[in-house]
C-alpha cells in the first residue's frame, strides 16, 4: 500500500474549504483548517476513504491539512500565480486569521457521508476554545510524527474504530 493511499484533489479541497467556512461559527483559520483532520477520521470509518485526499502535517498546534493549508497561503500570501489560484482567489480570502468565503461551496462535488462527516466535525468543534481544540487534535496520531512532518497515513487510520481492519482492506 502506498504511504498516502489517496490523492490530493484540489477543486474537490477548495469545495471543502468553501462548504466549512460558510458553516462554522468560528470563521478562524484554525478551525476551518482543523475540521477537515476530523471530518476525515468520521469518512474514512464510515466510507473507507479521505474526502479529498489531503494528508496531515504535523505542526506545532496540531495537524494540518498539507494541501488546503497550501491553498490557504496561496491566496492569503499570493505566493504563486496559476489558474487555479486565481480561482482560489475568487471564492475566498483571509482577513487576518478570518477565512472569508466569497461564494458557497458547489455540493455537487460531495456525497452524501462527505457533507455528513463534515457536518459532525464542525458541530464537534466550533464551540471549542482555540485550547480545548489544539489538546483534541494531539493525539497518536500527531505524536507518531515528528515535528513539521507528514503524520504517518497508518498512525492517522489506527486513531479510528476498526482501523486496523481498514488499512488490511486498503492493503488487499
Amino acid at each position: 500500500m502506498p504511504t498516502r493511499p489517496f490523492r490530493f484533489d484540489p477543486e474537490k479541497g477548495l469545495e471543502v474549504l468553501l462548504y466549512v467556512s460558510n458553516r462554522i461559527k468560528n470563521k478562524n483559520i484554525y478551525w476551518v483548517l482543523k475540521t477537515p483532520y476530523f471530518a476525515d477520521k468520521y469518512h474514512l470509518e464510515a466510507a473507507g476513504r479521505s474526502i479529498c485526499g489531503d494528508h496531515y502535517i504535523a505542526m506545532r498546534s496540531g495537524p494540518v491539512p498539507s494541501n488546503l493549508y497550501d491553498i490557504v497561503k496561496d491566496v492569503r500570501d499570493l505566493r504563486r500565480i496559476s489558474a487555479f489560484v486565481t480561482k482560489a482567489h475568487a471564492a475566498f480570502e483571509i482577513q487576518g486569521r478570518k477565512f472569508i468565503p466569497k461564494r458557497d461551496a458547489d455540493l455537487q462535488y460531495f456525497s452524501k457521508s462527505d457533507l455528513e462527516s463534515l457536518d459532525r466535525a464542525m458541530a464537534e468543534i466550533e464551540d471549542l476554545s482555540f485550547s480545548a481544540l489544539k489538546k483534541k487534535s494531539h493525539g497518536p496520531d500527531y505524536e507518531a510524527a515528528d515535528a513539521d512532518d507528514v503524520i504517518p497515513f497508518d498512525a492517522f487510520v489506527k486513531t479510528i474504530p476498526n482501523g486496523e481492519l481498514l488499512l488490511k482492506a486498503l492493503r488487499s
